[in-house]
């Protein structure tokens, strides 16, 4: 329990079988003691967000140049639409190749064989991209 107060961990809760009664009881008191430390911390972090968001709320209300950096920093962060379109895949697969040049290649694929644009710009890119590092990988532990 106090390592758990140490870390401000108030999560904690004291097991209260087997225990004599006044053992019980003293235990069930620390178990909402930590209960209701826990509920209080955990508004007064409500609380210090909200007064944050309202301190900076009014920075940047008053101050132009921080409203102009708020709104491009909004635009910036936020989601790219995706735009699905249909990229030729043998000119993809060349660019990888040239990323790894140790391995050697053999593509055969139609030449009008295309991959979605979309894929390729999400977080599957890298995964998309890792495939031949984690082959190589593979196929140099094989005997």
């Amino acid at each position: 329990m106090q390592e758990a107060i140490r870390n401000r961990d108030f999560t904690f809760r004291l097991p209260t079988d087997g225990l004599l009664p006044g053992e019980r009881a003293m235990q069930q008191t620390l178990n909402q003691l930590g209960e209701t430390i826990r509920q209080q911390v955990n508004q007064n972090e409500v609380e210090a967000w909200e007064r944050l968001t309202r301190v900076l709320t009014h920075d940047c209300d008053t101050s132009r140049h921080l409203s102009d950096f708020v709104a491009n920093y909004r635009k910036m962060s936020e989601l790219e639409k995706p735009v699905l379109a249909d990229l030729p895949l043998l000119p993809l697969l060349d660019n990888i190749s040239k990323a790894y040049p140790e391995l050697t290649w053999e593509v055969s694929v139609p030449r009008d064989t295309t991959v979605c644009q979309f894929l390729l710009r999400t977080a599957s890119r890298s995964s998309f991209l890792s495939l031949p590092r984690s082959a190589a990988i593979a196929a140099s532990d094989c005997p």
